[in-house]
């Protein structure tokens, strides 16, 4: 029943009841904070209980949909010393005598959700005792299902062409004094029929080597543990990171929108055929023509696109496409304006700058595409790691010079709230509430501040939404 997995505060054991395991789980006591804890300890210790942090990323779903979030199933794992339970390892108690809800458990929360979370209840099907290999000491591991859906501020000025590193982050809600989230190094991918392969993303794997058909439960994310302290506590809390590069895949884009796109442009250069003689009025209907081709197509295709407030390499492209046809018009009109003698070599010589510059173009494109498809595959998780920071720091250094630049514009005024400085980092937001509390808003911005989690997001998109604590 829900009701035994309440936490309590009194000890395991009692002397008026006949239950066999008595509490030794010792913990840094202290007054203010121990008094929300899960339960009260007999004695203390000077060193913080040290709790193993791993997950199994079993699906990843709805990437980018609805923008900004993605939505994650893993199996997360905690693992921690508890000399209570040493006359189970011991076989003088039976296993199924164990009541779990008497017992201390780590309390936890999702930092970066943002909605529809489920969590599997806990049962004694959930934990699991073993000895430690090296000091025979008792070992409990908990294992949970956790699903839902994350925020994850996407880094778009290099779409189609964009890597994004999807990230879980999952905060302690006990004192750093007192427990410690530590990475265990075990997180994997599932490889099994529901494992993670998306239609439009391709995993990044972690391995050094070159082995390109490595096993998916062997491209594990990037995990991390960091200690945080924010506004809305009165201590430090462990935080465990954990990231999962990812690379969108172009094929779309490169088959069915830039190939329109170019063939229009050269499809304009037919205008250039039309006799000296004969009025340019027809080449410039003709070019209108194309180019309300050109924006038509564009309306087919718009809902792929992301909605973003800065332009993207496909917005630069699709801009750069009418551009083309804007100085073929340019041309034609100059061309006009010269003698008759004149007409035919302005026109040629136009024409030949206009398709040395398209393919130039397409050549910067092509090389970059092959870049993009080649070199990433190659990278080891210290190089990828260090990729995807360059970029997002770029990404946010320009974020910051627009910021400024908003800031002048209005006269210098600061908002209201105070605002968060980051290192390529914006938001970890979760469900909408009812009001946003200035603690709430200054431990939100307090977890991405750190240079281990800022450097995870970019400063792309504002998000007002707050963050939600998800307790197990």
């Amino acid at each position: 029943m829900a009701a035994d997995w309440q936490p309590r505060r009194a000890n395991a054991w009692s002397p008026k009841d006949d239950y066999p395991l008595k509490l030794q789980l010792g913990l840094p006591r202290v007054a203010k904070e121990w008094s929300n804890s899960c339960a009260a300890a007999d004695k203390t210790c000077k060193r913080a209980l040290q709790v193993r942090v791993w997950v199994r990323i079993t699906q990843i779903l709805n990437v980018g949909r609805p923008m900004n979030t993605f939505r994650c199933a893993f199996d997360l794992t905690l693992e921690w010393e508890d000399q209570t339970f040493k006359p189970v390892i011991s076989n003088d108690v039976p296993f199924d005598q164990v009541d779990w809800a008497r017992h201390w458990r780590p309390r936890w929360s999702l930092a970066n959700l943002a909605s529809e979370m489920h969590v599997e209840p806990l049962s004694s099907s959930c934990f699991t005792l073993h000895p430690d290999p090296d000091t025979l000491k008792p070992r409990v591991r908990l294992t949970q299902r956790v699903a839902g859906t994350f925020f994850e501020p996407f880094s778009l000025r290099r779409f189609p062409f964009d890597v994004q590193s999807l990230t879980i982050a999952i905060s302690c809600d006990e004192p750093q004094s007192s427990v410690a989230f530590v990475d265990a190094m075990e997180s994997t991918l599932d490889a099994g029929p529901f494992s993670p392969r998306l239609a439009e993303w391709l995993l990044l794997r972690r391995d050094t080597g070159l082995q390109a058909n490595l096993p998916l439960d062997q491209r594990t994310p990037f995990t991390k543990t960091i200690t945080q302290m924010d506004g809305s506590r009165a201590f430090p809390f462990s935080v465990f990171v954990a990231r999962m590069p990812v690379k969108r895949k172009t094929g779309y884009y490169l088959t069915n929108i830039i190939p329109i796109y170019f063939i229009i442009v050269v499809y304009g250069w037919l205008a250039f055929g039309n006799l000296p003689d004969q009025d340019n009025q027809d080449q410039l209907n003709f070019l209108a023509s194309l180019l309300l081709t050109m924006v038509s197509f564009k309306f087919t295709y718009r809902e792929t696109l992301p909605k973003v407030h800065y332009l993207t390499l496909m917005d630069w492209y699709v801009y750069a496409s009418v551009v083309m046809l804007g100085l073929q018009g340019v041309i034609h009109v100059w061309a006009k304006h010269s003698t008759h003698s004149q007409k035919r070599p302005r026109e040629l010589y136009g024409l030949v700058l206009l398709v040395c510059l398209w393919f130039f173009i397409h050549g910067g494109i092509i090389l970059y595409a092959y870049r993009f498809f080649s070199y990433l595959t190659e990278l080891g998780p210290t190089e990828l790691r260090d990729y995807i920071d360059t970029f997002r720091k770029s990404d946010h250094g320009i974020e910051t010079q627009n910021e400024n630049n908003y800031r002048t514009h209005i006269g210098g005024r600061k908002p209201s709230v105070p605002s968060i400085s980051f290192m390529a980092a914006p938001h970890l937001t979760g469900a909408r509430l009812p009001t946003v509390t200035a603690a709430q808003m200054q431990r939100e911005g307090s977890v991405l501040n750190s240079p281990e989690i800022g450097s995870l997001f970019s400063g792309d998109e504002d998000v007002g939404s707050p963050e939600t604590k998800a307790e197990c």
